[in-house]
């Protein structure tokens, strides 16, 4: 299995069959061989964290290494140098639940140095490495898994920041995946936030947001970032589906920078981006019109109005209003309620007595039990227009929790209340019973002189027990003489 080269004096590998010439260069560094066929038609990219368990070999057959015989799998960052190029390389054609032997050339693995004690210098290795999983780069704003990224061909000549905004024109190449079977193939230019309109799922948008020119990925999209409930009949889509998509980014051109424009030209291009949300938002594209929104907000939210009056103000303020409400309006429908209450706070620092914005916030407030604040918000909202009948509605919702909440605080107190009187009352009548077994009377109208009879009278009791008398009292004519 191994021969010597001549002229680099690096032993190379004889290939038996079943092995593949893996390596990037085609050098003949790297051969695969199945074991075992992986399931499905994902592999990891670069920058995944991916976990295998592996035995490594030299030529000899002798064991130098295993996280088997550890039973603790090796987890590391694929493409980033971490190990040996063989796995760098290897690793990366592989599906998850695939089992095969990495041969590697000596520089694909510890080189002319090898390393002491186990592995000799310029060795060849043979690696059986099982992939168990994988898991991609989390794009999405919230990092709740819904796109995960995996880089397939990277851009290193391309400055890390140097990827396209929403608003962006690009030129992408995409394949869509459902069940490993591509539905959707084709080259297409487009504004980046507005790919539903060319029948591409959000999570595409999002993705494509975080490439460079000459970057390739591979991305698994959750159906919320999909093509949700609806699925697409158009490719056969059913509802609720996960789908894979590999994207090549041919070309991008970013709109204008913010601090390239004037306050008017903020305004002017933030009104253009919110009716484009609002078309969005009336053909149910919410996570696209949610993308123009915020847009909005970031084109006028931290421009400064020195010098900004009349008709121009109230145009900045409308508008700026309008993206936090619009905002607002989509954070409802992710639940987002935190989102929901930062978003109507801002736009009630601009109009205090904005319908929507206090009947969102009541929303946001009601959805968090938190029913006081909410009905607050809701009567707030009334007074702005007292004919709202949604408000209406839960305001009165809202009275009815306060009201069930109170009865349930009065029903547990009470009935704790209750039961301290009544015991209480135990402890009193237990102490009046105490008082009547070791009480003779308690008013000298409860005195009867038959009470006296067997009693010593009071000299003799005295001179019995060695007490002197008090002194008597006086008749009017002095004080009369104790007795001795």
């Amino acid at each position: 299995m191994e021969q010597n080269d001549a002229a680099s004096g690096i032993p190379e590998i004889s290939p038996t069959e079943g092995m593949v010439d893996i390596s990037k260069a085609q050098d003949g560094g790297l051969y695969k061989q199945i074991l075992v066929e992986g399931a499905g038609g994902r592999r990891p990219g670069t920058g995944n964290k991916v976990e295998v368990h592996y035995v490594g070999r030299l030529l000899s057959g002798d064991k130098f290494d295993s996280s088997r015989d550890r039973n603790d799998p090796f987890v590391f960052t694929l493409g980033k140098g971490q190990v040996i190029k063989g796995w760098d390389e290897g690793v990366a054609t592989m599906a998850i639940g695939e089992i095969a032997i990495l041969t590697c050339r000596s520089d694909y693995a510890y080189g002319a140095s090898g390393s002491p004690p186990t592995i000799p210098p310029n060795s060849i290795l043979k690696f059986e490495v099982e992939l168990i999983s994988f898991k991609g780069d989390d794009v999405t704003d919230k990092k709740d898994g819904g796109v995960m990224k995996s880089t397939l061909r990277d851009a290193p000549n391309r400055e890390d920041d140097d990827t396209p905004r929403m608003g962006a024109q690009v030129k992408v190449k995409i394949i869509g995946y459902y069940n490993d079977q591509a539905f959707d193939t084709r080259e297409l230019s487009f504004i980046l936030g507005e790919g539903s309109q060319h029948n591409i799922p959000w999570g595409v948008d999002l993705a494509i947001s975080s490439m460079k020119v000459d970057e390739r990925c591979r991305v698994v999209i959750k159906p919320e970032y999909g093509f949700r409930e609806a699925g697409n009949p158009e490719f056969k889509i059913p509802a609720n589906a996960e789908l894979d998509y590999e994207i090549e980014l041919i070309s991008m051109e970013n709109a204008k920078e913010n601090w390239e424009m004037s306050t008017e030209e903020k305004v002017q291009q933030a009104i253009i981006v919110k009716e484009k949300g609002t078309g969005f938002l009336k053909k149910g594209s919410l996570e696209a019109a949610y993308s123009h929104y915020l847009r909005v907000i970031k084109y006028l939210e931290d421009e400064s109005l020195e010098g900004v009056t009349g008709d121009k103000l109230a145009d900045y303020n409308k508008t700026l209003l309008a993206g936090y409400l619009n905002c607002a309006h989509c954070e409802l429908k992710f639940s987002d309620h935190p989102a929901v209450l930062e978003h109507c706070n801002k736009a009630l620092d601009i109009d205090k007595d904005n319908e929507k914005a206090h009947f969102r916030r009541g929303e946001a407030y009601f959805a968090l039990q938190d029913y006081e604040i909410a009905k607050k918000d809701y009567d707030a909202a009334l007074r702005a227009n007292p004919s709202n009948k949604q408000a209406i509605r839960k305001a009165a919702q809202c009275q009815q929790h306060i009201t069930k909440e109170k009865n349930r605080q009065k029903s547990l107190y009470g009935g704790m209340f209750e039961k301290f009187a009544k015991k209480e009352e135990q402890k009193n009548a237990a102490l009046d019973l105490d008082r009547e077994k070791n009480c003779v009377f308690e008013t000298i109208d409860d005195w009867d002189n038959s009470m006296a009879d067997g009693m010593m009278p009071l000299e003799q009791e005295c001179a019995a027990f060695g007490e002197a008398m008090p002194p008597r009292r006086t008749n009017g004519n002095g004080p009369v003489t104790p007795i001795d």
